[in-house]
């Protein structure tokens, strides 16, 4: 189109439908897609994979422990070092470890069993020549716990990943509260045209550039910048007008109606 002072401005979408407007299919994908939306829902997914993968091992611990207590024997140990050491090819401070041995009671005369223990897993300090109580398996003694630093619950085994899934919680409120607000965005907001002001390269990627545009609200310019995918940004060039669906009372958060509908 030609404006008032001569200058051409190419135009590459209709304007969109008043509202209300139509909630499809294709628009519900496209709020899905959108960011944050997306970033929400697949961090929430790492988290779930991550706590899924830990958590197999602490409830494989958890179920020999039950295991042991129904078919162990039980055993005294007595602690013959407290020492501060690094496990090899780790980094970070030197931790405490209690070290300890014990004698399965059908064979008293064989070599002891010696485990290992963070001092920090046990509820009160302990010293050299402490007892600890051990049950370990008969048929197979090397397969034991300590009563005083490996009994737990499951809740407690399991406790950081249960700290980590109510965060997945609070991420998928957040984005299906951002995922409601981009379809009420889109079905309600009035259309009102925007400029593009300039088209770069976007920090999430490669596949994806920032569209920076403009927006006359009142009598201050808006600057908004929406980040949109590489084919959709190379229908533009700096100085098109472009439809955005812009909220009433919060223009800060409109969005490019070409992406949406």
């Amino acid at each position: 189109m030609t404006t008032s002072n001569g200058t051409t401005v190419s135009v590459f979408f209709d304007p969109p439908p008043p509202p209300p407007r139509a909630l499809t299919g294709r628009l519900r994908y496209r709020a899905l897609a959108a960011k944050p939306v997306s970033m929400l829902l697949l961090t929430s997914l790492i988290i779930v994979v991550a706590c899924a993968y830990t958590a197999v091992g602490h409830f494989q611990d958890w179920s020999r422990i039950r295991r042991l207590k129904d078919i162990g024997h039980s055993a005294e140990a007595q602690v013959t070092d407290i020492s501060r050491s690094r496990p090899a090819g780790q980094r970070g401070a030197a931790r405490e470890y209690v070290t300890f041995q014990f004698r399965p009671l059908e064979a008293p005369q064989a070599e002891p069993i010696s485990g290992q223990r963070l001092h920090s897993l046990f509820p009160e300090q302990l010293k050299l020549g402490s007892r600890l109580s051990i049950t370990y398996d008969p048929a197979n003694p090397q397969d034991f716990f300590c009563l005083e630093s490996d009994d737990c619950s499951l809740v407690s085994q399991l406790g950081v990943q249960i700290f980590f899934l109510i965060i997945v919680a609070l991420l998928l409120l957040l984005a299906g509260f951002r995922y409601y607000a981009l379809l009420h965005i889109a079905c309600r907001a009035p259309a009102e045209s925007g400029r593009v002001a300039e088209i770069r390269t976007s920090a999430q990627g490669a596949f994806s550039r920032l569209l920076v545009v403009t927006l006359q609200v009142a009598d201050r310019t808006l600057i908004l910048k929406r980040v949109v995918p590489v084919g959709f940004a190379q229908r533009f060039s700096v100085g098109d007008s472009v439809w955005l669906l812009v909220p009433p009372r919060k223009p800060s958060r409109a969005i490019i109606a070409a992406a949406f509908l």
